[in-house]
């Protein structure tokens, strides 16, 4: 039986809302989409309007057509993806199910070698895939060895255990076969991508040396030598390199700001990247365009396959042919990159249409607003909400979204603090997409004041100290005091409605108090942290320690309450807030594709990840299981049952509902906990402020900012290095010089 139009629409919409690895804990946040029911205004339902929405939007891409010989792979028929690499025009996967491979043209992989045959040879899952000559390869990190495919078999070529190659503290994250010579990018413990370390290995001996690359997220082997993506993260910049496989020289062939180079794919000469949130080739001197394509966004390998683009994350693999530009509507998006999947989501639900989303960090509204002031035709901004940006928004600088229904229907709910943002003088100009609330943990009662805090930091007599960032270690210093300090008072002011004076008694006695304070100086995990990020999710609750697993028979332990604390207040009588940073999507009044734009901010409101949601609009959330839960359940429960069966044996459904009980019960299975929700409604909640002063916007607050330079005066003062006055003037007049200040 043939599927109607409708059945494939509902299947191709089905399908980009599933996959997961079957470890959730992995995945929290791109695991979770929202689709509960919201009450609008006008009586629509929120849920039924995005549903009508999406059946809407791909009868109409199917009605255009489709990106002819487009492909995705998902997870749920090959296993979870590990890595590719391609050979000519071949595409070799290494997954969870085993080694497969996919050429252009076919419907799905064929299985080369399974999982079962992997195993009976001692490789196991923790492998990573490279080409080496004309065969592909495999780098088993639990088993220390290198494997080769030849004549029909792989073949280990080298046990590098006790080789210079066997590192004892860093992990190997990248592997590519050049000249020769095995390059490798290892992960250094506790270290981010920024930090990777490179080594340079002899294949043959498991000989290896550090070369001299800093920065380095992506490498990948090309004609010219070895390609590199090293980013400056002090800088804010990334740059694709060349490095000569012999001497270690590195050329600079393109630098952009950080994300502004990612996905970098090679076969012989050809050079293919995202650039700029665009798929384009290598021109030898700068960067062709192609058409749009949005990556999945936790992709992590990346091939040209015959004339087209493999992406790889755990979730699916796509597949893109090199298509000329401008081949379908491109919906353009500059800012933060998405918290989830949502433009792949949506451009597979949507077939007809392309999302291209130049990844920029560091954008802010000031930069917003010179962008529209410029002309620039960028749909949507993916911006952090702050007092500029709602400046712009009074100022009519921003295309409304009132024509919305279903944008309309979405900010009921919202927290009141969320909604009066986004609405300005009747009209809404912004679509949240996600929010981190910054609140204060631990195990010591946190002061209502800034100077009852000073004056418990400094007769602390612990050996560990009293407050530090649990990202930095050391204890808080009088810089971290200063910047607090200054942020309160800006934020007290402004929400009493009243300009910032910073000659308020509290705030020159603090200042006093903290140039004249001795703070003790101590090392190691701190009573507090200042730097807590309210998370709704089970993954926060699971176990530290110990040897707890998903089996029959084991209970994790019940979670605790968070301890989350809000900051202390300057003033006594003030209220003490949580911080909050408030990330919108904004409709460019010169927007080349409007209707677009707020089709796709539709799609979003029905697709935020479940914690997220819970966290905008707590009142009406719920605890909930991640959604693939319990379509994981179901697989493991139809494996089960085939695996007994093809051995002739019965199920013991016992053991079977036990296990998947035991599932259930694990707290990263939830998207959101019952108690994290109540803790976040009760203590947070009514506390979250978004700092919406002009002053603390994200451009006054870079090196050369207003609020940059008054933080610098106040740690002068504090320091010993200025006079009171001196410090008092200088915040006065440099807040008299910034725009937009009441």
């Amino acid at each position: 039986m043939h599927e109607t139009n409708r059945e494939r629409i509902r299947r191709a919409v089905d399908e980009c809302l599933s996959g997961m690895d079957g470890r959730p804990s992995l995945e929290k946040r791109v695991l979770a989409r929202a689709k509960g029911e919201r009450r609008g205004p006008r009586r629509l339902s929120l849920a039924l309007a995005v549903a009508l929405l999406v059946t809407l939007l791909a009868a109409a891409a199917l009605a255009a057509g489709v990106l002819t010989g487009w492909l995705c792979v998902r997870q749920e028929d090959v296993g979870a993806l590990h890595g590719c690499v391609s050979l000519d025009g071949t595409l070799y996967l290494s997954t969870s199910g085993g080694l497969r491979t996919w050429k252009p043209g076919q419907e799905e992989p064929a299985l080369l070698v399974s999982m079962d045959e992997l195993q009976a040879q001692g490789i196991g899952f923790d492998t990573l895939i490279y080409a080496d000559g004309d065969a592909p390869a495999l780098l088993d990190r639990s088993g220390k060895k290198l494997w080769r495919w030849q004549d029909g078999a792989l073949v280990c070529t080298l046990d590098y255990a006790g080789t210079p190659m066997d590192l004892a503290q860093e992990r190997y994250r990248a592997a590519v076969m050049q000249d020769g010579w095995l390059f490798l990018c290892a992960l250094p413990p506790e270290g981010t991508v920024y930090e990777a370390d490179v080594y340079r290995a002899d294949p043959l001996t498991g000989d290896a040396e550090r070369l001299p690359l800093e920065g380095v997220t992506e490498l990948c082997a090309w004609e010219g030598g070895l390609l590199a993506v090293a980013c400056d993260v002090d800088n804010n910049v990334c740059r694709l390199v060349s490095v000569d496989p012999e001497s270690g020289a590195v050329h600079t062939l393109d630098e952009r700001s950080m994300q502004g180079i990612e996905g970098v794919a090679c076969d012989g000469d050809t050079i293919c990247a995202i650039v700029e949130g665009t798929l384009s080739l290598w021109n030898g001197t700068g960067w062709t365009a192609l058409q749009g394509y949005a990556l999945g966004h936790l992709d992590y390998a990346f091939a040209v396959v015959g004339e087209g683009y493999a992406s790889l994350g755990t979730n699916d693999m796509q597949y893109v042919p090199f298509t000329e530009a401008g081949s379908l509507p491109t919906l353009t998006i500059r800012g933060y990159i998405s918290a989830d999947n949502i433009d792949a989501d949506f451009q597979q639900a949507c077939p007809g249409v392309a999302v291209s989303r130049a990844a920029d960090p560091s954008l802010t509204a000031r930069q917003v607003v010179e962008a529209i002031a410029a002309g620039d035709e960028t749909d949507l901004f993916h911006v952090r909400m702050d007092g500029e940006l709602v400046a712009l928004m009074r100022e009519g600088g921003l295309a409304p979204l009132n024509e919305s229904d279903i944008l309309l229907a979405d900010t009921e709910g919202m927290l009141a603090q969320v909604a009066d943002a986004v609405f300005q003088d009747g009209l809404l100009y912004a679509v949240p997409s996600l929010m981190h609330v910054t609140v204060w943990e631990g195990v010591e009662k946190v002061p209502a004041t800034l100077e009852a805090m000073l004056e418990k930091h400094a007769a602390w007599t612990e050996k560990t100290p009293l407050v530090a960032h649990a990202w930095e270690g050391g204890t808080w210093t009088k810089d971290d005091y200063a910047n607090l300090l200054l942020t309160t008072l800006i934020t007290e002011a402004h929400n009493a409605g009243r300009a910032v004076d910073f000659r308020e008694e509290a705030f020159v006695r603090m200042l006093t108090a903290l140039r004249d304070a001795r703070l003790p100086e101590a090392e190691g995990e701190a009573w507090l942290d200042p730097d807590e990020i309210v998370s709704l999710s089970g993954f926060e609750d699971m176990p530290t320690s110990g040897d707890w697993t998903y089996e029959p028979g084991t209970t994790p332990p019940p979670p605790s309450a968070p301890d989350w604390q809000l900051p202390p207040a300057l003033s006594s009588d003030a209220r003490q807030t949580a911080g909050a940073n408030l990330l919108v999507y904004v409709l460019n009044p010169n927007a080349r594709h409007p209707d677009l734009a707020v089709t796709y901010l539709e799609y979003l409101c029905g697709h935020r990840a479940l914690d997220e949601e819970a966290l905008i609009k707590p009142a009406s959330a719920s605890p909930v299981l991640h959604p693939q839960i319990e379509e994981w359940i179901a697989w493991i429960i139809e494996d089960q049952h085939a695996r007994d069966a093809e051995l002739g044996r019965a199920t013991d459904e016992e053991a079977l509902t036990a296990s998947t009980d035991a599932i259930r019960a694990a707290p990263d299975s939830w998207a959101v906990t019952q108690g994290r929700l109540e803790a976040y409604r009760e203590k947070i909640a009514p506390n979250v402020d978004l700092r919406l002063h002009p002053l603390l916007a994200g451009s006054q607050r870079r090196d050369g900012g207003v609020y940059a330079r008054m933080l610098r005066a106040v740690c002068d003062y504090v320091e010993g290095g200025a006079a009171l006055e001196d410090c008092l003037t200088r915040l006065e007049n440099l807040a008299a010089s910034a725009p937009d200040v009441p």
